[in-house]
């Protein structure tokens, strides 16, 4: 099954670049944006950021604007391209086949998150550079990590629920992004009424707590959608 699961995974991968070769967006380019992106609230707090707690809702909301971009084409794409009948034709188990497709777009936004921390880090330590080389605080580099990770799952699984009703990719991308649109607005709410003392926080035991707290209520969310999806992909009903 770990086999089935990794062919997925590599098929999807190599989609998701040649999607952006058919759009000449070349793969720097967009790294060149995350960075951007990246820097810019560094510049406001300087090496405070490596010891934020706001780190880890960055780490939530990348994921969000990345997987969302590609998720809606992981089956309503496959059933305009006319290539998701092979697909369910095949040896490949229903199982192998959904957690492929959402761990290849999971772990994709997962791997923009950690970007996301490698352009933190770098510009915190420019913009200081007299004074040494500091590291983010253990607690904010693993809490970006699991939450960053779950929240790319979470991600993941309802856009494949998404696009598993969804008739063509436009349709898909349209919920999607209504949805994506709803919980960015709401997050940006809440970042933006965060007082300005909370970036400066020292990491401690409360932040472990806060750190648990979160990875257990998201991982309950992906359990819901995994069962969710689990229930909505029945092979002999896609076919159809």
């Amino acid at each position: 099954m770990i086999t089935d699961i990794l062919t997925i995974i590599w098929k999807e991968w190599k989609e998701i670049f040649a999607q952006y070769r058919n759009l000449d967006i070349s793969l720097a380019i967009r790294i060149i944006t995350l960075g951007v992106a990246s820097v810019l609230p560094v510049l406001e707090v300087g090496k405070d950021w490596l010891t934020a707690p706001v780190v880890m809702i960055a780490a939530i909301w990348i994921p969000l604007l990345t997987v969302s971009e590609i998720v809606a084409d992981t089956f309503a794409g496959e059933r305009e391209r006319h290539t998701l009948q092979t697909l369910l034709a095949s040896r490949l188990s229903d199982s192998s086949i959904l957690i492929g497709k959402v761990l290849s777009t999971g772990i994709y936004g997962w791997a923009n998150v950690i970007l996301l921390l490698v352009f933190g880090f770098i510009a915190a330590n420019i913009i200081d550079w007299g004074q040494g080389i500091s590291f983010y605080s253990l607690s904010i580099l693993i809490g970006s990590l699991l939450n960053g990770l779950l929240i790319s799952l979470a991600t993941a699984l309802s856009g494949v629920v998404i696009s598993i009703k969804s008739p063509t990719v436009k349709k898909a991308q349209q919920n999607l992004g209504s949805a994506f649109f709803i919980t960015v607005l709401s997050m940006f709410i809440v970042i933006k009424s965060i007082p300005m003392d909370w970036w400066r926080i020292p990491s401690g035991g409360s932040i472990w707590n806060l750190i648990l707290f979160s990875a257990l209520i998201l991982l309950f969310i992906d359990v819901i959608l995994f069962i969710i999806a689990k229930n909505l992909f029945r092979r002999e009903k896609l076919i159809l």
